[in-house]
């Protein structure tokens, strides 16, 4: 089943191997954890008409970039 994430998180689609699903990505997976991201508003369905005519979002990479460069403080040296 298709499924649009519309919430970030780890989950294992074979019960072993760990996957993250991240927001705005169309991901297949199994049934029963397709009931689950259904059930706990993790993602919807993707199987729609309209789904499918979607255009990508070009914009959006998937790239986090929220790291700002942080100034240090000038210190006097000792003894001044």
């Amino acid at each position: 089943m298709r499924i649009l994430v519309t919430k970030t998180t780890r989950a294992a689609p074979d019960g072993v191997t760990v996957r993250r699903y991240r927001a705005g990505e169309t991901a297949e997976m199994p049934e029963d954890l397709a009931r689950v991201f259904l059930r706990e508003g993790w993602g919807r369905e993707a199987d729609g008409p309209a789904m499918d005519a979607a255009p990508a979002n070009k914009a959006f990479d998937g790239t986090r970039r929220t790291k700002r460069r942080r100034r240090r403080k000038k210190r006097k040296p000792a003894g001044q």
